[in-house]
């Protein structure tokens, strides 16, 4: 089982990670909103921890990419995490 990690912005919108099972390993698909909206980081990551600050600027703090998943992990280049965050707030 995995807990999906879920933020909500100051109007209600939930989002949470969007993980999808291949070959019955978890492989991260990015962030998903309840309205509908999917956000794709720009490489594949285990996504971390998702938060809205006052300005309701989204953050997802993440694991270093990885160019291969399931029984052939690895990271790309190197092992250090990523931190996102959001250039607009919403106010």
């Amino acid at each position: 089982m995995i807990l999906l990690n879920k933020v909500y912005t100051v109007t209600g919108t939930e989002y949470k990670t969007d993980q999808v099972s291949i070959g019955g390993n978890p492989e991260p698909a990015g962030i998903i909103t309840s309205t509908g909206q999917k956000i794709s980081l720009p490489q594949n990551h285990q996504i971390k921890s998702l938060y809205f600050d006052k300005k309701d600027r989204l953050y997802v703090s993440a694991s270093a990419a990885f160019c291969v998943g399931g029984n052939n992990f690895s990271f790309c280049k190197g092992e250090n995490g990523v931190l996102y965050v959001s250039k607009l707030s919403k106010k």
